[in-house]
C-alpha cells in the first residue's frame, strides 16, 4: 500500500510528485497517456512562466518529467475508471490494476470543449483540430479557421498566422477575452480576418473539410467560409468523471476544493486544473500540486496518530481512548500528540479522557512537523510490550 496515489502526470501531477518525494512519501503517479506533461504538451510556446521565457510546451513537460524521475518517482500508465473512497484504505481501479493509499491527490487535468456544430465529429482528424500546435504544419500555405476569443484561441491563431495563407477567427462576442498583448499581436497580422458576433453552424467536404458555415448571431445571416482546417478553441471540461459521486463538485464538474487542495472527502485531495479555482494556468498548477502533497502530509500524520491512539486502546483501554472528534484536519494538535508519544509523556500519564488536542495542551508549543511515522514505530516509543503491539497491528500499519 502506498501513502499517496496521485492522478495525473500534467504540471499539477508532476509538481506533486516531485514533492512527495522530497517528503520521502512512498508514491505512485497514475497517468493515461504515454506522454507526460498534460495539456501543455500541445502548446507551441509558453511565455508566461517565471524564468523560462519563450520554452515550447514539450519540453518545459519534458523537464518536469525529468525532475520526478530523477527523484524516483513511480509513474504507471493506466486509465481510472472508477474510485472507492469510503474507507481510510483508498483504493483507485485503473484498466490494468487496483492501487491502494492512505490519501489520493486527484491532477486528473481537463481536456478541449466541443462546440457540438454540425460535421465536428465526422471531420475529426480530417480537417477538425483541438490543437494548432500539433496539427498546424498540415495546413501550411492554406486557410483556416480558428473558433474562440480566448487566450488559447488568440495563441493558436497567431501560430497558424505564421505559415497559412489567411486565418479566420470566429467569435461570438464583438471583442476578445485574451489578454490584451496577445490581442493585439493578433489584431497587427495582416493575414488575420476577424469574424464578431458569429457561431459556427456547420463543417462540410467530401473526404476532408472543404468549408464552414458561421452564423451571426443579429441578424441571423449566414456566411460559408472555403477553409481546410477547423481549429476549436473554446475551452475546457475537467476530467473528473471518475470522481463523480465521491467527491463533490461544480456544475461543471470541477472538483471543489480550496488553496490546500482538500476536498469534502478526508484523505482526498485536487490539484491543477480540475480544481475550482479563478486561474487555470501551468504555474497555478504546480503550486496546486505542492500545496496538495502538503495538506497530504499533515493528514497521513493525523492518520498515523489516531491509528495509534486505536491499537493504544485495545492495549490499555483502562488509560487511553479514541477522540470524540477525529481531527482529520487539525494539524498542529496531531503533531503535538506524536511529539507527545515520541518522548514527551509515558502512556501512563494520559487519561480517558485523552486526545490529541489535550495531548497539544499539555505538551509543547513547537509546531514544526516531524517526518510521517509509522503508526508501529509510535507504538514502540510507548512502553507496552512488543509482543503485544504486534499482535494488534495490520500489515498497514508497518507502512507509513
Amino acid at each position: 500500500m502506498y501513502d499517496l496515489i496521485i492522478i495525473g502526470a500534467g504540471p499539477a501531477g508532476l509538481s506533486a510528485a516531485i514533492y512527495a518525494s522530497r517528503a520521502r512519501l512512498n508514491a505512485i503517479v497514475i497517468e493515461q497517456n504515454y506522454v507526460n506533461g498534460g495539456q501543455i504538451i500541445d502548446t507551441y510556446e509558453i511565455d508566461n512562466y517565471p524564468g523560462l521565457p519563450g520554452l515550447s510546451g514539450m519540453d518545459l513537460a519534458m523537464k518536469m518529467a525529468e525532475h520526478a524521475e530523477k527523484l524516483g518517482v513511480e509513474t504507471v500508465n493506466g486509465f481510472v475508471q472508477s474510485l472507492d473512497l469510503t474507507g481510510p484504505v483508498k483504493k483507485v481501479i485503473t484498466d490494468e490494476d487496483t492501487y491502494e493509499a492512505k490519501a489520493v491527490i486527484i491532477a486528473s487535468g481537463a481536456t478541449h470543449s466541443k462546440l457540438g456544430a454540425e460535421g465536428e465529429n465526422q471531420y475529426g482528424g480530417m480537417g477538425v483540430s483541438y490543437c494548432a500546435t500539433c496539427d498546424g504544419a498540415f495546413y501550411r500555405g492554406k486557410d483556416v479557421l480558428v473558433v474562440g476569443g480566448g487566450d488559447v484561441a488568440v495563441e493558436d491563431a497567431i501560430f497558424l498566422a505564421r505559415g497559412c495563407n489567411k486565418v479566420y477567427v470566429c467569435h461570438r462576442r464583438d471583442e476578445l477575452r485574451a489578454a490584451k498583448i496577445l490581442q493585439e499581436n493578433l489584431l497587427s497580422l495582416p493575414n488575420v480576418e476577424m469574424v464578431w458576433n458569429s457561431n459556427l453552424k456547420s463543417i462540410t467536404g467530401g473526404m476532408k473539410v472543404e468549408k464552414a458555415t458561421v452564423v451571426n448571431k443579429f441578424d441571423k445571416s449566414e456566411r460559408t467560409i472555403p477553409v481546410s482546417g477547423v481549429f476549436i478553441a473554446v475551452g475546457i471540461t475537467p476530467r473528473s468523471e471518475f470522481a463523480r459521486n465521491h467527491v463533490a463538485m461544480d456544475e461543471k464538474g470541477y472538483i471543489i476544493a480550496d488553496e490546500t487542495g482538500a476536498t469534502n472527502v478526508p484523505g482526498v485531495f485536487a490539484a491543477g486544473d480540475v480544481r475550482t479555482k479563478q486561474l487555470r494556468q501551468v504555474v497555478t498548477a504546480v503550486a496546486d500540486g505542492a500545496n496538495a502533497v502538503t495538506s497530504a502530509e499533515k493528514y497521513l500524520l493525523t492518520f498515523s496518530i489516531l491509528r495509534a491512539f486505536q491499537l493504544l486502546s485495545a492495549l490499555n483501554p483502562s488509560r487511553i481512548c479514541m477522540p470524540a472528534e477525529q481531527p482529520m484536519r487539525d494539524a498542529p494538535a496531531s503533531i503535538m500528540a506524536l511529539q507527545v508519544f515520541q518522548s514527551r509523556m509515558p502512556p501512563a500519564a494520559l487519561t480517558s479522557t485523552s486526545s490529541p488536542t489535550t495531548c497539544f495542551m499539555r505538551a509543547t508549543s513547537s509546531t514544526v512537523a516531524p517526518p510521517v511515522p509509522k503508526p508501529v514505530d509510535v507504538l514502540m516509543k510507548s512502553g507496552f510490550a512488543r509482543s503485544d503491539i504486534l499482535a494488534r497491528c495490520s500489515i498497514s500499519d508497518f507502512s507509513r
